[in-house]
């Protein structure tokens, strides 16, 4: 195959041949292709115009990312779709396979961030990683101090294969379904002024340009606008994280006899249990879960955020509620006031019913799943 240069001397000498000028374009998308047969001038020109900027006679550099699913560079192509680049790495970002055959090399490259081409470390915009020797970071967490039980060094609680360390903390919502969870619990105006940002997550500056008196919105805005934490809300069937300091799956699931065992006993298993905070749908069950990063909390998370788990079993208005179960209540007490006393226990004077309990946590609740209801009649 022909090498860029030395068609940029074909094209400067008008040496070149139809067959290696074919073959070079190779790879041009296949809308760009004639449908019949290009004669040699055409030819000459097509490559001319796609290779050369005629203002000022400089190639064109137009390179095009092709990510895995951490936002690391794997493939790259130029503007004719060929490969110029090709990396795989180990799980610390190490590169195993680097091959750059043109001589084209890529700076930003594991999760996207930018490699230093004298020392090799990682620069994440806070701090630079070693990926190579200590597979760590080369200086403490500067939140350090809100994550005691996670080593200050450690880079993404030592999970690099499915975790990445974005640049910045908020309100992240893991997929679609998650984003609409959150809008479900906002007035309908105020929902579109909650828009997902480049990065996944909810923009800080079109929700700081609304104001209404829904408390859910302003607590989400609130959250939104921490510098201390991140909270991740995702709906699943289950919530990887550390239980009771063992690693497992917290399994979040909707009782299929829900509505029998109420009609037989007046109540809902978990309003038996823990108070009036049953669902208005009827469903039941093991509907949510926080996970806090703290190893103080029986659900601790795994990258050091706050992750907040809802059931996929639920129906919408059953994970809407649920969702303000979590977020509005366990989730916004800790982020706010970094304790897990008051953010974890539903009773933590260890008695019931929940009126001797934890008052706080039992009003946020309540008045989020209320103010919620109102929104999906």
């Amino acid at each position: 195959m022909c090498t860029r240069k030395y068609i940029i001397e074909c094209i400067k000498n008008n040496e070149f041949t139809k067959e290696e000028l074919s073959h070079w374009i190779y790879g041009i998308p296949y809308q760009m292709k004639a449908e019949v047969e290009i004669d040699h001038s055409q030819l000459k020109d097509m490559v001319h115009s796609m290779l050369v900027d005629l203002n000022n006679g400089q190639e064109k550099d137009v390179y095009f990312y092709h990510s895995d699913h951490l936002g690391s560079a794997s493939w790259i192509t130029d503007y004719r779709g060929m490969a110029v680049q090709h990396i795989q790495y180990l799980p610390y970002g190490e590169p195993y396979i680097n091959q750059h055959p043109f001589g084209y090399s890529e700076r930003f490259t594991f999760t996207g961030k930018e490699r230093d081409e004298e020392t090799g470390y990682g620069y994440f915009g806070a701090r630079y990683m070693d990926h190579e020797l200590m597979t760590m970071w080369l200086s403490v967490d500067p939140m350090a101090d809100k994550y005691p039980s996670i080593s200050p060094y450690a880079y993404c609680n030592w999970n690099p294969v499915k975790l990445v360390d974005p640049d910045g903390r908020d309100v992240l919502p893991t997929s679609e379904e998650a984003y609409q969870v959150i809008l479900s619990t906002l007035p309908v105006e105020a929902r579109n002024y909650v828009k997902q940002n480049a990065d996944g997550y909810i923009d800080r500056d079109l929700i700081n340009s609304y104001s209404c008196e829904s408390q859910n919105f302003n607590d989400l805005k609130e959250l939104v606008n921490l510098n201390n934490c991140t909270v991740e809300v995702t709906v699943t069937e289950e919530l990887p994280c550390i239980i009771n300091g063992k690693l497992d799956n917290e399994k979040l699931y909707v009782y299929d006899d829900a509505e029998f065992l109420k009609g037989l006993t007046g109540v809902t298993l978990f309003e038996n249990q823990k108070g009036t905070y049953s669902l208005s749908t009827g469903e039941d069950g093991n509907t949510g879960v926080t996970a806090y990063p703290t190893s103080a909390a029986a659900h601790q998370s795994l990258n050091g955020n706050i992750q907040v788990g809802i059931s996929s079993q639920l129906s919408k208005k059953g994970r809407a509620e649920t969702f303000a179960h979590e977020f509005f209540g366990h989730a916004y007490i800790f982020a706010t006031t970094n304790s897990h006393d008051r953010s974890l226990h539903h009773d933590v004077k260890n008695t019931y019913p929940i009126e001797d309990g934890n008052i706080e946590l039992k009003n946020r609740i309540i008045r989020a799943q209320n103010e919620t209801i109102s929104y999906n009649r």
